[in-house]
């Protein structure tokens, strides 16, 4: 099956996230746009946390290059986690989950609750109590380079998208 041909993949570098079933990493893009004259429009698209307006995107990257899902242009004022569930990723990643146990690695932007399908990635993770889970930790941080090179490619390809 496909899905066990990357999690393969990715298992040849990293052992304990073969283990985990980990096929994917995912990651959002917020993307600059120009800020609207009309306020409730402007209000949509502006992100606090950024200070200024942006459409959101989320793409799950699999270490073959394949961008496998997608939501594009949601609102800036929504979190990563909310776009995802939004487009349904989520339910895309749990169907996924529940016929051969795949997992996806997200950076701290997406929920865990209810999600056992998503593995957090983290540089520093003071529940790590053993040398076992602090090497898994390091291995899902550094497998989120999978969707970093990807975003990467987007704004390379499209230089007037700023992040």
């Amino acid at each position: 099956e496909e899905v066990l041909r990357l999690v393969n993949a990715i298992g040849k570098k990293y052992l304990l996230l073969h283990k985990a079933q980990v096929f994917s990493t995912m990651d959002g893009l917020k993307i600059y746009l120009q800020q609207s004259s009309d306020h409730v429009i402007q209000s949509i698209f502006y992100n606090g946390w950024k200070h200024d307006h942006y459409v959101t995107n989320i793409f799950p990257f699999t270490p073959d290059g394949m961008i496998r899902a997608m939501v594009i242009n949601v609102p800036g004022a929504m979190y990563d986690s909310t776009a995802a569930e939004y487009g349904f990723i989520y339910k895309k990643l749990a169907c996924l989950f529940d016929r051969c146990g795949a997992k996806t690695v997200v950076d701290s932007a997406f929920s865990l609750k209810r999600n056992e399908f998503l593995i957090k990635s983290s540089q520093k993770d003071v529940r790590s109590k053993t040398p076992q889970e602090l090497l898994f930790n390091k291995q899902a941080t550094s497998i989120c380079q999978l969707s970093e090179w990807g975003m990467r490619g987007f704004q390379d390809s499209f230089p007037r998208i700023k992040d």
